[in-house]
């Protein structure tokens, strides 16, 4: 049984997504809105005085907390205390981000001591690129996190990203479609249908289609 409790505010997309009994994929191209809704997201979770938020990407979902730029060599003297601790990189893929990736994923685990925790994961093709960081990825959403007290968010470009990965698939208790570049048979996978699908590709920043209820749900920043 989870433990995982927080304040929500009623009828919020954030609350759909946060009140699971499990973890979210969000997927949506660049420029359609997922970040300022990773933000808000965050923002929600952090409404309970005891809950914290972890975040890595190439941009900070929420300025306030510690942030830490990576590659670095220092993170395994990172102490966090705080409430929220952002890991931050702009350079593309190379071997020695995959190795401050993985000391990452490590002090993250260490930081997990039972108050609730939402870590969110952007650039997520970085982590599913590499079998040894997928496997801990894995690990995580099939119960390690949920032991923690912890809820895992996992922010891709693509469904592409991920489709290769039914074992981290399976283990996602809601997916949040924003408009990307996948092809119309990617999404019917996922259960949209031709005219919900057309409505996605069209859709303007920060809309989109909640999955993981009794049928994908409509959403809007309006």
């Amino acid at each position: 049984m989870r433990k995982i409790q927080a304040v929500f505010t009623k009828g919020t997309i954030e609350q759909a997504v946060l009140d699971s009994e499990g973890h979210a994929l969000v997927v949506g191209a660049s420029g359609c809105g997922k970040t300022f809704w990773a933000g808000q997201l965050s923002r929600e979770w952090l409404r309970n005085d005891t809950a914290r938020v972890i975040t890595y990407g190439r941009d900070r979902f929420i300025d306030e907390g510690v942030c830490i730029d990576l590659p670095n060599g220092q993170l395994n003297s990172i102490n966090f205390s705080g409430r929220v601790l952002s890991f931050s990189c702009r350079l593309f893929w190379h071997e020695s981000m995959v190795q401050s990736l993985a000391v990452m994923l490590d002090r993250i685990e260490s930081f997990l001591d039972g108050k609730p925790t939402l870590i969110v994961l952007d650039d997520a093709d970085i982590f599913f690129d590499n079998n040894d960081l997928a496997d801990r990825i894995s690990r995580w959403v099939k119960g390690g996190l949920d032991k923690k007290n912890a809820k895992l968010i996992i922010m891709a470009q693509s469904l592409v990203e991920v489709i290769g990965h039914p074992d981290i698939l399976d283990n996602m208790a809601r997916m949040v479609l924003f408009r990307s570049s996948d092809i119309p048979s990617t999404y019917q996978t996922f259960g949209l249908n031709r005219s919900q699908i057309r409505r996605l590709m069209d859709a303007p920043a920060g809309n989109g289609y909640l999955i993981g209820l009794s049928k994908p749900q409509w959403f809007s920043a309006a």
